[in-house]
């Protein structure tokens, strides 16, 4: 495990660092840029899950001393910011936000009386006003423009960083006796994302007994991406997303952006990974696992149960052997598959969804 950096004392740390980035953002950009610590010594700067900038806490030459440095840019394209080229990063910091940002507006998803066209309505603009714009920077950027496709999976955590509601929305089991269900008990909720999934009545198995069960919310305020896991000596793999439910038990949260074969068996992995340093390594004497040991979830009373194991897509990306092999899982292993709307980078929304296990 590593340990998990203290924001306070690296925001004090690299203000200055912050201001400089900042300055290279159009105005009005701010709060699309996403601050992640890499290390005690490192600050990424993201857009939508891309990285475009970093500081970092160096040596300086032929020196023990230490100093700021602020790159812009990734791999072959990164370049110290200086007083010289501060003007040409700017213009090209200016070109990624106009182009890496949602094609489709948020409110597609809104009711028909938001003015969205009905389907087989008449077009009623004239033709003109319906052709893509082109030749100016950041007009006609589509699906097809490099920089908005990149990294589509680091776009998809990025997105649900902000919002986890979304997963947990409605995620109780469906009820096998929808008859005995009372439609007026969540009448007066005004939000049940903020105590809990609503519970649908399902049959125990003891008995044939009629129980219900909740799938709590996940929590917003503890959330981890890209957490080091290890699993023997030279074993070690990154989660995309660590969080906590509202009942106290870890949530494993898997992504794909494109089909992959192996998308349900790398998410037993870490499922697998997470339960081990959860349980197996708790300290005697505080009884706190390995995870708030090195200061993830602090304050959070854990449960000892097993972690949850959630798995999210869009729909049209989930690999057709996923539900088969989620079939041989361990009923031990409490799994959700959620589908998501394949136009997620504007708005996260659960089209479909399938679980099993009973944790």
């Amino acid at each position: 495990m590593v340990q998990a950096p203290d924001e306070q004392a690296a925001a004090e740390r690299f203000a200055d660092a912050v201001r400089q980035v900042m300055q290279l953002v159009p105005a009005g950009e701010e709060q699309r840029v996403e601050q992640r610590l890499r290390s005690t010594a490192e600050l990424a700067f993201l857009l939508h899950g891309m990285e475009f900038a970093r500081a970092r806490i160096a040596f300086a030459p032929n020196s023990f001393a230490q100093q700021m440095e602020v790159t812009v840019g990734v791999g072959a394209s990164e370049t110290p910011l200086t007083d010289e080229n501060h003007a040409g990063l700017t213009d090209m910091v200016a070109e990624l936000f106009a182009r890496r940002r949602a094609v489709e507006p948020a409110r597609v998803f809104g009711s028909r009386g938001d003015g969205a066209r009905r389907i087989g309505a008449p077009m009623t603009a004239p033709a003109h006003a319906r052709m893509p714009l082109r030749g100016r920077r950041g007009e006609g950027v589509g699906a097809n423009d490099p920089l908005y496709r990149a990294a589509p999976e680091r776009w998809l955590e990025s997105m649900l960083r902000c919002d986890l509601a979304p997963l947990t929305r409605g995620l109780a089991r469906n009820s096998l006796r929808a008859s005995t269900r009372n439609k007026a008990a969540f009448a007066n909720e005004v939000d049940p994302d903020t105590i809990g999934n609503r519970a649908d009545v399902v049959e125990s198995e003891v008995g044939g007994e009629v129980e219900s069960r909740v799938i709590p919310r996940l929590d917003p305020l503890h959330v981890y991406a890209q957490v080091p896991a290890i699993a023997g000596a030279s074993d070690r793999g990154l989660l995309d997303l660590l969080g906590v439910t509202a009942d106290g038990r870890l949530a494993v949260i898997e992504l794909k952006a494109d089909e992959d074969l192996h998308f349900a068996l790398q998410g037993l992995d870490y499922w697998i990974r997470v339960r081990h340093h959860h349980l197996q390594n708790a300290d005697a004497a505080t009884g706190l696992g390995e995870f708030q040991r090195y200061g993830y979830f602090v304050g959070v009373e854990l449960s000892p149960l097993a972690p949850r194991l959630y798995l999210v897509a869009p729909a049209l990306r989930v690999h057709p052997a996923t539900e088969i092999v989620l079939r041989y899982l361990s009923p031990r292993v409490e799994w959700h598959l959620l589908a998501l709307d394949e136009r997620w980078r504007s708005q996260i929304r659960v089209v479909w969804r399938k679980s099993g296990g009973r944790g």
